[in-house]
């Protein structure tokens, strides 16, 4: 699977998102913990609970891509993931910080089914499982990555950096989606 250009766009696409998604959501935490906020970890937790909220978006965007195609649903959620992780960036108040929030874990969640269809229309059905959790794998990598990669940047940048970086990675994801525009079913050839 890692030797189809299309798969690894794919892969790459959800990595990305979740550097830039998990990213933002840890550093947060830290970011609500010093002024202006100053919140302690119960609050922190309480607003965190928000991002249960936006399963939803799962739902929705199967519907969602069933009528305007995986592309478009897929784009329209990273485009959600950028607005919030700029929401997060500039919000100064809690409602800000809590709409931002709901935000990312929203658009992530109507992005990622509409990949898992564009992985799904490239291998075998056989291959599906084996697909889906390369894919999840390498979001979860990501996500590790994130944290640890963004831990000298908060340092040296702080709340800017750290956003600025996340939006970044999720541009990153959003061109690498568009440019997926020609989906071929079964490039994976199947075992004989």
């Amino acid at each position: 699977m890692l030797a189809s250009p299309d798969l690894v766009r794919l892969f790459a696409t959800g990595f990305f998102l979740f550097f830039g998604y998990l990213g933002a959501v840890t550093f947060l935490t830290l970011r609500l913990n010093e002024p202006p906020f100053a919140l302690d970890s119960d609050t922190i937790g309480s607003i965190s609970l928000l991002g249960l909220g936006a399963v939803m978006g799962a739902p929705i965007s199967g519907r969602l891509t069933g009528r305007y195609g995986s592309l478009t649903v897929g784009v329209v959620g990273l485009s959600i993931v950028m607005g919030a992780i700029v929401c997060l960036a500039l919000a100064e108040s809690v409602m800000g910080i809590s709409g931002g929030l709901f935000l990312i874990f929203l658009g992530t969640f109507v992005c990622q089914p509409a990949v898992f269809v564009r992985i799904a229309e490239r291998v075998p059905s056989d291959r599906r499982g084996a697909a889906s959790s390369l894919y999840l794998l390498t979001c979860l990598g990501a996500g590790s990555l994130a944290s640890a990669a963004l831990g000298p940047l908060w340092t040296a940048a702080g709340w800017t950096g750290v956003t600025t970086a996340c939006l970044t990675a999720v541009a990153a994801s959003l061109l690498l989606l568009v440019s997926d525009r020609a989906p071929r079913r079964t490039v994976v050839a199947q075992r004989a």
